[in-house]
Formats: structure tokens, C-alpha cells, sequence
């Protein structure tokens, strides 16, 4: 099965999400090894939200990437969906076509 434009791009966006979030992350876990003492009101700063690791950029672009992601999970969806009753309409006209044919008379029971 042949992987589409639409998954690489979206494989290509989840992978950059998840390295923007671990750079984020790894400057919080560096803030925090260089508090010492103070380690407990640096890990509630970051809890509570008064301390803040990622650029206006990378927020603008985490944003972006979220709305992206989520939008072609929507579409994923209904391909998925379209394709399902696709296969359901294929497996009544079979069903129908297999009772006509074992039918003695030829036509359905």
C-alpha cells in the first residue's frame, strides 16, 4: 500500500511538533538542574505558568501545526468513512449477486 502526500505531510508535521515540544522541554529540564535550592519554585513556575521556555515563534507554529493536524484528522476520518461504506455497498451487491445465483428459480428467495 502506497503511503499518500497527505500521510508524509502529516508524518512530516507530527515530527516536528514532537521536536519542538522536546526542545521546549529540554530547556525547561536545563532551567531546572541549574536551580539548586530553588528547585521546587522552578518547577512551579513552569506548572503554573509565570515561567514560559518557548519562543513567539515556536508557540505560532505549534499553534499552526495543531490546527493542520487536526484538520486533516478530520479528513482522515472521512476518507475512512467513505471508504468503509464503499466496501459495505461492494459486500451487498456480492451477497445479492451469491442469493441470485444459488436461487433455484433464478431470482432472489
Amino acid at each position: 500500500m502506497m503511503i499518500s502526500n497527505a500521510e508524509i505531510y502529516y508524518n512530516e508535521l507530527s515530527k516536528e511538533l514532537d521536536t519542538i515540544c522536546n526542545d521546549i522541554k529540554q530547556r525547561e529540564d536545563d532551567f531546572i538542574r541549574k536551580q539548586g535550592v530553588n528547585v521546587n519554585s522552578a518547577i512551579a513556575g513552569i506548572w503554573n505558568g509565570s515561567l514560559c521556555f518557548e519562543t513567539d515563534d515556536e508557540t505560532k507554529r505549534i499553534h499552526y501545526i495543531k490546527l493542520e493536524l487536526a484538520s486533516m484528522s478530520v479528513m482522515q476520518r472521512q476518507l475512512a468513512r467513505a471508504r468503509n461504506l464503499e466496501r459495505v455497498k461492494l459486500r451487498n451487491e456480492r451477497i445479492k449477486r451469491e442469493r441470485r445465483n444459488n436461487s433455484p428459480h433464478g431470482h432472489p428467495h
